[in-house]
């Protein structure tokens, strides 16, 4: 018996430790997908506008990157990544790019799905 509820305990843990690392949340988007493929073209610099119009490298400059990319393709629709430009962009493979406009290598599949699930969660500053 004493096993028993040792072996459901370590499961139940297990669970719950998945589950953590794979909340979509703002800030391990932050940390483990645009800090490493996006920021260096999609981020301010020294104060400057970002080359690539768009910035990622903080949520108050990612709902202002709205305001800045066509009105028909919005960047972020929250709850909705199939309409955000964002999700688009990762999922079609047309960024990350080089600095040379070319394709650059792809995201995850994790990192994708991930950027989907923070959006369709309703993109929170979390």
């Amino acid at each position: 018996m004493k096993m028993l509820i040792c072996v459901l305990a370590f499961a139940t843990g297990l669970e719950a430790s998945a589950q953590s690392m794979t909340t979509a949340t703002f800030q391990n988007l932050s940390q483990t997908v645009f800090a490493v493929s996006c920021t260096s073209c999609h981020s301010s610099q020294n104060g400057e506008p970002p080359e690539a119009k768009i910035d990622l490298s903080s949520f108050a400059a990612v709902t202002a990157s709205n305001n800045q990319v066509s009105k028909h393709t919005p960047f972020i629709v929250p709850g909705s990544p199939e309409t955000s430009r964002l999700y688009f962009a990762v999922q079609s493979g047309d960024m990350p790019a080089t600095e040379n406009g070319s394709k650059g290598k792809p995201l995850e599949p994790e990192q994708i799905q991930a950027i989907y699930d923070w959006i369709k969660d309703g993109a929170l500053d979390n």
